[in-house]
């Protein structure tokens, strides 16, 4: 079991349960106490926990930044190869669209390993604006909008509104699932609005997604597959999906 899946496992335990012992941890995961206690301080610095003697507690964060934590700790390695590859399509003097996702929080986290000069980055997501806050050569605008306390994003009328006022280079957006019937498709109507506009933004538009997320469907389509200009996936990709994009006129990059 990889770390990110050690650290997915703890939340999912101690948000269902409200408290977890180091010797129920090391049972579970048979490593060492050691090992134990950089995790736990590891989610404790997330404010996902507070240790306490024998184990930990659940902290007072919200179940909707338990749920987001749970989301950004899945396929974490993954996430982090895409993200790596989709930096070397970012040009300093540019602005770029990102949006709300983990993969994209992933994705700018790699980004704060370049250096820029001048870069904007148009986000309607919370966590990813605070990500970028403060970096040298990086201009970041948070589009308004309703906050979605469970992916801690910036949706509705105001965001659509404020986001048709901006012309960027590249969008870098992701999704729940890949179908070539359906298009890349997701849960919720309002972040898929805020996806759209994102992509309508940009002069190309880039989808981020794990090959988990690949022969899923999701409640609502974001857009065809043949509306992006490139797809970053990694090396775990289904074959027929890997034909099927090359042969509907798609880019297809391979993060490894």
């Amino acid at each position: 079991m990889t770390t990110a899946q050690r650290l997915a496992t703890i939340i999912e335990l101690i948000s269902r349960k409200g408290s977890i012992s180091i010797k129920e941890l090391e049972e579970i995961f048979n490593v060492s106490r050691m090992t134990i206690h950089r995790d736990l301080a590891r989610l404790e610095k997330e404010g996902i926990l507070r240790r306490v003697k024998g184990g930990a507690i659940l902290s007072r964060s919200t179940s909707a930044e338990l749920t987001f934590a749970l989301r950004e700790q899945r396929n974490r390695e993954k996430k982090l190869l895409i993200g790596n590859k989709a930096t070397e399509l970012v040009e300093d003097g540019t602005a770029i669209a990102v949006d709300a996702s983990t993969t994209a929080l992933h994705f700018v986290r790699c980004l704060k390993r370049r250096q820029f000069s001048n870069l904007i980055v148009v986000t309607t997501g919370i966590k990813t604006a605070l990500e970028l806050i403060g970096e040298h050569g990086i201009q970041v605008i948070l589009c308004g909008g309703l906050v979605r306390e469970i992916s801690l994003s910036l949706v509705g009328k105001l965001a659509s509104i404020a986001l048709r006022n901006f012309h960027c280079v590249r969008a870098f957006i992701s999704g729940e699932g890949l179908t070539f019937e359906d298009g890349v498709t997701a849960s919720n109507v309002l972040e898929v609005e805020s996806k759209q506009e994102l992509m309508e933004s940009a002069s190309e538009s880039i989808l981020l997604l794990d090959s988990s997320k690949f022969g899923k469907t999701a409640f609502v389509t974001i857009a065809p597959v043949e509306s992006f200009n490139i797809i970053i996936t990694d090396a775990g990709i289904p074959e027929t999906f890997r034909r099927g994009i090359v042969e509907r006129g798609v880019k297809l990059l391979i993060a490894e």
